[in-house]
């Protein structure tokens, strides 16, 4: 028996793609797809293996958001949690972090650190708040793992203002998988 809002939707929202997953409470995958080629000719979307090709190309990732939720009607009445990855947290975002209206309004701050990025992540982010009125959105940030990186690592051979000013420092990137590596190696050995 499915109980309501007991499943989670992932979003990974690239820069030409929008990734998503539906797992149970106990984090067991039921459903994955990719809408790939979004803003590109030949625009599609496969779900669990299977393909379909669109008389259309997708503008943007709220088009593409727009037809996961109508191939997912009946699965998004059980959806509970919708998590998000996010690329980039700045300085200030190194943990998940439950959206809010001021948590986005800060988001829009880093999205120049990854201007191909985050406003994409953003744009995903604001559709489900808008789409899913009532279900939570936690955004998972790329740079979180990054967080204990010494400054005297993370600084730049550059003028100081540049970091003071602007943020300009090393961050590292893709750290939501390099965690999950580093758990996974350390689970195996």
């Amino acid at each position: 028996m499915v109980v309501k809002n007991d499943r989670i939707l992932v979003i990974n929202s690239g820069s030409a793609t929008l990734k998503f997953k539906i797992f149970d409470r106990r984090l067991n995958l039921l459903l994955s797809g990719i809408v790939e080629k979004i803003g590109l000719p030949g625009s599609f979307i496969e779900i669990d293996g299977k393909k379909t090709a669109l008389n259309k190309s997708l503008k943007n990732h709220e088009e593409a958001l727009n037809l996961v939720f109508s191939k997912l009607n009946n699965q998004l009445k059980t959806i509970g949690l919708i998590g998000h990855r996010v690329v980039h947290g700045g300085g200030k975002f190194n943990q998940s972090t439950l959206i809010t209206g001021k948590v986005l309004t800060e988001l829009e701050k880093y999205s120049p650190l990854a201007p191909l990025h985050n406003p994409i992540n953003l744009a995903c982010l604001k559709a489900c708040l808008k789409k899913l009125p009532g279900i939570k959105n936690v955004a998972v940030f790329d740079t979180a793992f990054y967080k204990t990186i010494p400054d005297y690592a993370y600084l730049y051979a550059i003028p100081y203002k540049y970091y003071k000013d602007l943020g300009v420092r090393r961050y590292g990137f893709h750290g939501i998988s390099h965690e999950f590596v580093a758990q996974e190696a350390a689970r195996i050995l």
